[in-house]
């Protein structure tokens, strides 16, 4: 505990970080139309749909359709009770946590490398490809990571004050991190390997008053994981491995070129200058074989090994590159800019000894200047990729979910988004409409057909994916009327239905049960004559196919 104090006693150079992050938290919200944006990516959409579901009662995991961890989940509903259900701030909370990983980011490099360093860390880092683009993303990329750097920054912290209690924060935090996301699983074993190999660690105490570190650690972890596993799981076994892991073995279904890692090679090569600096990081770790400097290197090797044999590989992945990468091109142009003249009198020397300093001072300016045009260049680049203004068709589509709200209870749809602007449940089988679970053959027609027949939802919105099975579009044809079809982008388009209520009519002399086109609420005795004029125009063709109730 003694050593624990002096830790948080000694916390006072917090200033730098804190301003920094500051100005990146208020160079989004004053640059960025974060609240404005529709949609920056769609599973924004299920992640947000999946904690309103939650919040409204709804059972993760036996009700409601999930394949990740549920701590984002369950952060977001606690959110939206004291803020209200909004996308603007949940891409708050999600700013803030990519706040808390750039500030333990900066304290785990100054840890080793000095504050210049984790300052051009933090640099390069928000200005990787995606990096500010996940950080107002309601995605669970960003929180995870969060969790996991707070783990490696108290593990940094042990490592120097000898408290157990440091160690056992470390622990905690890395099981948050896994029960947000299990994408940080492979830095377990580089945290071990550090708490193993540290042998300063096991000079500086007495082995046999304590378990040995990597066990305290380790057992912190695995007692928190387990916790919140159970709290939702129970003693399912069963539905732990359905939900968590099954749908992420079935690596067959994403065959090809578009679900590789080469695929987001375009990624790495905007990094290019990241990638140059790291080299050099990683030639001055080797030449100087400084242990404390290794974690980095291990993270983007594991990381790499990952990626090349993970299916499907997705923009967020990329974070698992680019963070380490940062990290080691920090390294590498902060010794390149501070190498130090070892001879005190060279400056006293021949012309071309002071020939050769000016031309190397001349280089260091240089490499200063194209660096920061090329980070100029990213940030408008970034900067124009963020602002992602609502199009007149997503306008349209949601004034018109609003239009039947009153009478909706239910939505179908694979854009949850939009379900959740409008406040309106989908069902929570279907909370998680994503490729993934249509590769894999979760959403069959049949299944989808069971669901609609379950819930029987009043409207129904399509507007991610194309190529629906044709026995799924007959049955929507035949129960539901198309309101509304446009254009948002080149090759995306949003289809929207609503149900036809059955009612039977008298017609003449003959009596037929018919479903009409809108809700039936809308078409009562001031819109009798518009309900005659449709039978008109359609009683041949309802005779020729029948709907039945």
């Amino acid at each position: 505990m003694k050593n624990l104090l002096i830790f948080f006693s000694k916390q006072k150079n917090i200033f730098l970080p804190v301003i920094l992050i500051a100005t990146f938290i208020s160079a989004i919200l004053i640059k960025v139309p974060v609240e404005n944006t529709f949609e920056y990516n769609p599973d924004e959409g299920i992640n947000l749909m999946k904690s309103l579901l939650f919040s409204k009662g709804f059972s993760l995991y036996k009700e409601i359709w999930s394949d990740q961890p549920p701590l984002l989940t369950l952060i977001l509903s606690f959110w939206f009770k004291l803020f209200g259900f909004s996308v603007y701030w949940a891409r708050i909370l999600i700013l803030i946590f990519s706040s808390i990983f750039l500030w333990a980011f900066y304290q785990t490099i100054k840890i080793s490398k000095g504050a210049f360093c984790a300052s051009l860390a933090v640099i390069f880092l928000i200005l990787s490809t995606e990096y500010t683009l996940l950080s107002v993303s309601v995605m669970i990329g960003i929180p995870a990571l969060s969790f996991a750097m707070l783990s490696i920054l108290f593990l940094k912290h042990y490592k120097k004050y000898l408290s157990k209690y440091l160690l056992i924060l470390s622990g905690i935090f890395m099981a948050l991190s896994l029960q947000t996301k299990f994408f940080t699983s492979f830095l377990i074993p580089i945290i071990l390997f550090e708490i193993i190999h540290d042998k300063q660690l096991y000079l500086k105490k007495e082995r046999g008053k304590i378990l040995p570190p990597a066990i305290l650690w380790l057992s912190s972890l695995l007692i928190v994981y387990i916790f919140i596993a159970l709290s939702f799981f129970r003693f399912d076994l069963q539905l732990f491995i359905q939900s968590l892991f099954q749908p992420h073995l079935l690596k067959s279904a994403f065959v090809g070129f578009r679900y590789s890692f080469l695929s987001k090679f375009t990624m790495i090569l905007n990094d290019y200058e990241i990638i140059i600096f790291a080299f050099i990081g990683i030639f001055l770790i080797i030449k100087q074989k400084k242990r404390e400097l290794l974690f980095p290197f291990l993270w983007s090797a594991f990381a790499l090994i990952l990626l090349l044999n993970h299916r499907p590989i997705w923009k967020h992945h990329y974070l698992l590159i680019s963070i380490p990468l940062s990290w080691l091109a920090a390294i590498g142009l902060s010794q390149t800019l501070c190498i130090k003249i070892k001879n005190k009198n060279l400056l006293k020397t021949t012309f071309s000894n002071k020939l050769k300093i000016f031309f190397r001072c001349l280089a260091k300016g240089v490499l200063i200047a194209l660096i920061g045009l090329k980070l100029s260049a990213k940030y408008n680049k970034i900067h124009t990729s963020l602002w992602n203004k609502t199009t007149t068709g997503e306008k349209r589509a949601i004034e018109l979910l609003l239009k039947y709200k009153k009478d909706t209870r239910w939505m179908f749809t694979d854009r949850p988004i939009f379900a959740f602007y409008t406040n309106i449940l989908v069902p929570p089988e279907l909370a998680v409409f994503s490729t993934k679970r249509r590769l894999i053959d979760n959403l069959t027609p049949d299944y989808l057909i069971s669901v609609l027949s379950k819930y029987e939802p009043e409207q129904i919105l399509l507007g991610r994916f194309k190529n629906y099975p044709p026995k799924l579009l007959s049955y929507i044809k035949k129960h539901y009327l198309q309101t509304h079809t446009c254009e948002i982008q080149q090759q995306e388009q949003i289809l929207s239905y609503i149900v036809w209520p059955s009612k039977q009519i008298r017609f003449g002399s003959y009596r037929k049960i018919y479903k009409f086109p809108a809700l039936y609420k809308e078409y009562r005795t001031p819109f009798a004559k518009k309900i005659k004029i449709f039978l008109r125009k359609n009683i041949a063709k309802l005779h020729e196919n029948p709907l039945s109730p």
